[in-house]
């Protein structure tokens, strides 16, 4: 299976935080790829503006109206709807695994 391209990315060292207790959001900000932090609840906490341009809107943060992810709908490759509640995130906070690989 060919590596997903948003799985080979790469900061730079200018880009890492140059003191080491600087917080994760601040960190997530640089990414050069969408991501987000959700509480135990799969409430949004912090997303980066990657992720607004990729969800094309700001989700309402600590909100159970934007759960587990920013975007409006979800769907499978092959175009079946995933319920929010089933989404990726939702599942890894429901069972703790990691659900990269589910990914096509």
């Amino acid at each position: 299976m060919a590596q997903h391209p948003l799985d080979t990315w790469a900061l730079s060292s200018e880009a890492l935080p140059s003191d080491p207790h600087e917080s994760l959001p601040s960190l997530i900000e640089k990414l050069p790829v969408a991501a987000y932090t959700c509480d135990p609840d799969g409430l949004i906490t912090y997303f980066n503006p990657a992720a607004l341009r990729l969800w094309g809107r700001a989700p309402k943060l600590n909100n159970e109206v934007d759960r587990f992810c920013g975007s409006f709908r979800l769907f499978l490759p092959d175009g079946i709807p995933i319920p929010h509640e089933r989404c990726w995130m939702a599942l890894a906070l429901e069972t703790g695994r990691d659900f990269k690989a589910a990914r096509s």
